[in-house]
């Protein structure tokens, strides 16, 4: 019985020399393995959190440019409307102006051919009755 507790620990011992050095060498080596590639990929979060934060920097600067564009095309586009209805005003009141002037000269004339004819018959008619001097 003691033979075979002898033969079982120096077969522990072989075992543990033989199986559990390598074993322990290769699971140190793909522990140190795991490690870098997460310190790499870590890395690579930190940097794509930065980029991330650069572009939103970057987009944030963009909408306030563009902001800041679509006001100044806001006003010229209210000073062009203005401009433009101010010459379209003046053109309007321009042209009531020449119709105004038009129509009294049309009803001058009117009324100096309604007075000619009015004349022309009121003259017919009193030389038709020898009313003449």
């Amino acid at each position: 019985m003691l033979l075979h507790l002898l033969n079982l620990t120096i077969l522990a011992g072989i075992l543990w020399f033989l199986l559990y050095s390598p074993a322990k060498k290769i699971l140190t080596k793909k522990h140190e393995a795991y490690a870098a590639e997460k310190q790499g990929i870590d890395e690579a979060l930190a940097s794509a959190i930065a980029e991330k934060t650069e572009a939103d920097e970057a987009l944030s600067h963009v909408e306030n440019e563009i902001a800041a564009m679509k006001e100044e095309a806001a006003k010229e586009i209210e000073g062009f409307v203005s401009e433009v209805n101010s010459a379209a005003i003046e053109e309007a009141e321009g042209i009531i102006t020449d119709a105004k002037k038009r129509a009294e000269a049309e009803k001058a004339r009117i009324i100096g051919s309604a007075q000619d004819e009015i004349a022309g018959r009121i003259y017919e008619k009193t030389e038709g009755r020898g009313l003449n001097g």
